[in-house]
């Protein structure tokens, strides 16, 4: 059960100490032994699968272990202090400070004005960022296995992960798992709506798909011509949320938002980036007022990225987003 833990672990961290992270998940096992998830399965993968979410973002070894433990104070009779002594300070410290998060709770119905409060004690009672990464791994867990709860529930859930996990992984410049908790949520609390949009998705997908396909080429084989160093070039995937919020905001089509090329541009250094940016304005049109330096000028969350929209191959609009590696990084993980 702890084997894909270790492999994921061990591609990050060469001197992993498997014997450390095996002894946390037997003792986690074992003082969780009996207890079952609303799905019937056995508690401890819970804690295994928010561990394995947690490598995605190379957290240390404490972390993981943490993520291991992080139940045990409040479902079982063991304490803090004694995972100090089997694990040492820093985890106790960890495991602590993901106790006191929950204990941190949401009410349904709540005002702005209080949800902005709760956010900021969330933050204040944290103590160290890890602790909000563990929590919001363990959310993100939780919400891949929220059918398994009664709708009251599971919807307040949802709406507690939109109003306050969701805006702490935005400020905190976790792209990608912010983008996952946002469709958990949106399945949730509006079905109808994601099914329409699931079905529209998979029904485009091989189109886009292709269409995403030639973009990559074309814009390869452009920076190959004017001999430019890159990494990469990559397509970016709408996720279900972003695009019905974009559809009532725009109120334009699905297709019209759908259909738009995303690409992502990878390189070594900054002043690459913005001779790209000049390659790209001199072979395609850009579209007037979609040029934004967020690394001239990084966004509150630290978020860093050239962002601009042209029409494209066939005349299609694509954005492209031109960033270093470090940048895409930081960005996508925090």
């Amino acid at each position: 059960m702890i084997s894909q833990l270790i492999a994921s672990a061990r591609e990050y961290l060469p001197d992993l100490n498997k014997e450390r992270l095996v002894s946390a998940f037997d003792f986690a096992r074992k003082a969780h032994s009996g207890q079952l998830r609303k799905d019937g399965a056995e508690y401890i993968i819970h804690p295994v699968k928010a561990a394995e979410i947690l490598t995605t973002f190379q957290v240390d070894e404490d972390s993981l272990i943490a993520c291991l433990l992080h139940d045990v104070p409040e479902d079982t009779e063991h304490t803090i202090e004694e995972i100090e002594s089997l694990f040492g300070e820093n985890v106790a410290f960890l495991v602590n400070g993901i106790t006191k998060l929950s204990k941190v709770h949401y009410r349904d119905m709540m005002e702005a004005r209080q949800i902005e409060s709760l956010k900021k004690l969330f933050i204040h009672c944290a103590e160290d960022p890890r602790v909000i990464l563990i929590k919001l791994a363990d959310r993100m867990h939780n919400m891949s296995t929220i059918d398994a709860l009664p709708p009251e529930k599971r919807n307040r859930i949802a709406r507690e992960t939109l109003e306050i996990y969701v805006p702490i992984a935005n400020m905190l410049g976790i792209w990608e798992l912010k983008n996952s908790l946002e469709d958990y949520c949106f399945k949730v609390l509006e079905p109808k709506h994601y099914a329409k949009i699931d079905a529209l998705v998979l029904k485009s997908e091989v189109e886009q798909r292709m269409l995403v396909k030639r973009s990559i080429s074309a814009t390869e084989e452009l920076l190959n011509k004017a001999k430019v160093g890159f990494v990469r070039v990559e397509g970016r995937r709408k996720n279900h949320y972003g695009i019905y919020k974009k559809m009532k905001m725009s109120r334009n089509s699905f297709h019209d938002i759908y259909d738009l090329v995303g690409l992502r541009i990878i390189l070594d250094d900054i002043s690459t980036c913005y001779q790209i940016l000049g390659i790209l304005h001199q072979n395609f049109l850009p579209k007037l007022g979609r040029l934004k330096d967020y690394i001239a000028l990084p966004k509150s969350n630290g978020y860093q990225s050239l962002h601009t929209t042209v029409f494209g191959l066939d005349g299609k609009i694509t954005e492209f987003q031109i960033r270093t590696g470090d940048m895409h990084i930081e960005n996508e993980y925090g």
